[in-house]
């Protein structure tokens, strides 16, 4: 059975239309004046479009850095506040610990019991020793490979941080010792010493390192989990960062939207207010007239006077009209190269008759295209001029 099969068609995504799928048809369109116009607006917007997304992303990313730099700031000043006091504790638990690996090295031993006891100390000291080196270290948890026991180390450091901070009395005064050895007591805050104890309380030195030691560990751990909160959430915090924009954009918008529509609605309410008042004036508002009491004088029509011409203005006169170029003959020019007879007009107003004009001067024969020069003048008159021209359809013919 016969059946009608369509050609393949293809659509073209720039001009929006749909095209023979053919490679003459397609090359055709491509080659056309439109297709080329939309390709280089189409180009044009993507370009802009990469831009502004550009912009967009350094702008993202500048906030980005401001905050990482801000969070980097704060907490290289946490670690100046309180790096003596951390710094001074882990090196001395250190220096203890490398001291008592040293003494079991070099302490007598009582046969392979005490030197097999010394090795389990010494091993079990260096692996304590990443735990002890944590100011938030609690004993009772011994296993740091039991995902339990670490569970329970990160409830003791949050169980005991929690207490300090309840136990935290308020006040800006630390108990110290100078050279010699004499108690003096001075402010956290504002960094006065004085000798005798305050009278709102003071705190004693092991409590404010440990306190120092807690806030420090606490100050790094909420650091690190804003940076990493950061990193990973960054796509989001751009999207809302480019949200409050739009937001921006948007009510800056709409304010200007509401002032334009005031003054329309002004506008309008002014045009009612008018009509309303037409409506009750029809006739329009009173208005005041001045008399005007001064008399003019009666105006003198002035009576026009035909020239006189006496017989030299007649003579003058004469010898124009006689010197008019509407007296002359109409002309007409042989070319001397065929022998054809050529006419032609060039439009030349009279000085006396403006609205009649002649036409003159043929620049080349209308039969070999001869030039002005092997074209000779013929005087004729008007009648056979006419009569040349009904005989001899040319295009200068009147």
């Amino acid at each position: 059975a016969d059946y009608w099969k369509s050609n393949e068609r293809k659509y073209c995504d720039f001009c929006k239309c749909w095209i023979a799928d053919n490679k003459s048809s397609v090359q055709f369109h491509e080659n056309g004046k439109r297709h080329q116009l939309n390709v280089q607006k189409r180009i044009s917007d993507i370009s802009r479009n990469s831009y502004k997304a550009q912009q967009e992303q350094h702008k993202i990313d500048a906030d980005l850095k401001r905050m990482n730099d801000a969070a980097m700031k704060a907490y290289m000043q946490d670690i100046s506040t309180g790096a003596d006091i951390s710094s001074r504790e882990l090196h001395e638990k250190q220096k203890l610990e490398q001291v008592s690996e040293n003494t079991d090295q070099i302490g007598p031993s009582a046969g392979p019991s005490g030197n097999s006891s010394g090795t389990a100390e010494s091993r079990r000291s260096k692996a304590k020793k990443g735990r002890e080196a944590d100011p938030l270290y609690m004993p009772g948890i011994d296993s740091d490979d039991d995902p339990e026991s670490a569970k329970g180390k990160a409830l003791a450091k949050k169980r005991r941080l929690e207490e300090v901070t309840k136990s935290d009395n308020g006040s800006m005064w630390v108990e110290a010792e100078n050279d010699e050895g004499f108690p003096y007591y001075w402010n956290v805050k504002t960094g006065e010493s004085i000798w005798e104890p305050p009278k709102e309380g003071y705190m004693k030195k092991d409590e404010y390192e440990n306190l120092s030691k807690i806030a420090w560990q606490k100050q790094k751990e909420n650091a690190a989990l804003e940076a990493r909160y950061e990193l990973e959430n960054a796509d989001e915090i751009a999207a809302r960062l480019r949200r409050e924009n739009m937001a921006q954009i948007f009510k800056h918008n709409k304010k200007i939207k509401e002032e334009i529509e005031k003054k329309v609605d002004h506008g309008r309410e002014a045009a009612a207010t008018a009509e309303i008042e037409s409506l009750k004036n029809p006739y329009g508002r009173w208005e005041s007239v001045e008399v005007n009491n001064t008399k003019t004088a009666p105006t003198m029509q002035t009576t026009r006077k035909d020239p006189i011409f006496t017989e030299e203005d007649r003579e003058a006169e004469a010898k124009r009209l006689a010197a008019c170029i509407c007296n002359r003959k109409n002309t007409t020019v042989q070319c001397l190269r065929c022998g054809h007879l050529c006419f032609g007009r060039k439009f030349l107003s009279c000085p006396s008759h403006p609205k009649v004009a002649y036409l003159y001067d043929i620049r080349s024969c209308s039969a070999c295209k001869g030039l002005t020069k092997d074209l000779e003048e013929l005087p004729i008159d008007y009648e056979t001029y006419q009569k040349l021209s009904r005989a001899v359809p040319t295009r200068f013919a009147v």
